[in-house]
């Protein structure tokens, strides 16, 4: 693991520890897959939710790896139900072309918290921002982000983080 990315994840494991007990996500969950089918319906019903952006380093993928299969089977079901789009403060072409083969849209770069991505998203979903679920590990990136654009929020449990705690 290159040193940027070490001092990342420690910052990161820092500010998620520190703001967890500000900044309140809607939903809880320790994996993506915890959503499933039947936790979607409920979800969708409970919100009335349109659409979904997807955070991916931590949530869909661990350092920097390649995205699951399981996660993109499981992105590919949500697919059938809402409208899914990719924000992320990174870019990486392995993600790009998966996203263009699954026709989900990527934004790269997304500066969250800040609200551009947010907006990109939801532009290009054609959703209001109130019917969209953002799900992602960071609570400042992607809770507070989506917070501030009056979305709902799910935060998923970092695996990378419990990796470099043992």
């Amino acid at each position: 693991m290159k040193t940027e990315e070490i001092i990342y994840n420690y910052v990161s494991k820092v500010t998620n520890k520190l703001l967890e007990n500000v900044i309140k996500p809607d939903e809880k969950y320790e994996d993506v897959k915890q959503i499933d089918f039947e936790e979607l319906k409920r979800l969708i019903e409970k919100y009335d939710l349109q659409g979904i952006i997807l955070d991916i380093d931590g949530t869909l993928r661990q350092n920097m790896e390649k995205i699951d299969y399981r996660n993109i089977r499981w992105m590919l079901k949500l697919k059938e139900l809402l409208k899914v789009c990719m924000v992320s403060n990174g870019k990486d072409e392995r993600v790009e072309k998966l996203a263009q083969r699954m026709n989900i849209t990527y934004i790269p770069l997304a500066f969250k918290p800040l609200k551009r991505g947010f907006i990109e998203a939801t532009n290009d979903m054609g959703v209001d921002p109130s019917k969209v679920l953002v799900v992602g590990n960071e609570y400042l990136a992607d809770i507070f982000g989506g917070k501030r654009m009056g979305m709902k929020t799910a935060i998923i449990k970092d695996r990378t983080q419990e990796r470099e705690e043992r």
